[in-house]
């Protein structure tokens, strides 16, 4: 992630959110599993951010860490409130590893109050992991190489990262070794400054 803040020259201050992968295609459903188990301490994360002076914040979300951030959002706004006082300003998920063809994305806009001009999907129709993830899932398409007109449908903003060739990250993490990407991503999180990045992965 300081990789990432010096390349992007993100302005804000950077906060990291993680949690236990076991970082191993064979333990995908212990990932998963891990994911679920850490909605929870969304909520007391979300307060922490509340606590500070920042005039808003920024979520980065990638790969199964969108699940969660979804998620944990979700639990949240079901439970209290999910960004009660619209400091939310960018919520990006990049190859997100979110079911898509049984409508768990569209169940979780519906249900997040979230103005979805907000949110940004950065998606990848080569993206090898993901094509891994679907094959574990039981051939049910991922979010981050659905069709990005598919996802536009949605409502939210869609960057297609498809013609970008990157062999270095199997095409799943275009988003940090493109210097163009990571520029563009830079300037759509840096015009106002005074925020927090929360970055999941």
């Amino acid at each position: 992630m300081g990789q990432f803040v010096e390349d992007s020259n993100y302005k804000g201050v950077p906060v990291l959110f993680t949690w236990a992968s076991a970082a191993q295609a064979t333990k995908y459903v212990y990932d998963l599993n891990s994911a679920l188990v850490a909605r929870p301490l969304f909520g007391q994360f979300a307060a922490l951010l509340s606590q500070t002076n920042a005039i808003g914040y920024d979520i980065f979300a990638h790969s199964m860490g969108c699940f969660l951030a979804m998620e944990g959002a979700l639990t949240l706004a079901l439970q209290v409130n999910f960004n009660p006082r619209g400091r939310l300003k960018t919520l990006v998920l990049a190859s997100p590893d979110i079911d898509i063809d049984i409508d768990l994305f569209k169940s979780q806009l519906a249900q997040l109050n979230i103005d979805k001009s907000k949110i940004f999907v950065l998606v990848s129709s080569d993206d090898g992991a993901l094509r891994l993830s679907r094959f574990l899932s039981g051939g049910v398409d991922r979010l981050g190489a659905a069709d990005a007109e598919q996802v536009a449908a949605l409502g939210v903003n869609v960057v297609d990262l498809s013609k970008i060739d990157d062999e270095t990250s199997g095409s799943h993490s275009k988003f940090a070794s493109s210097p163009e990407v990571v520029q563009l991503i830079g300037a759509g999180l840096n015009p106002i400054r005074g925020r927090c990045l929360a970055a999941r992965r």
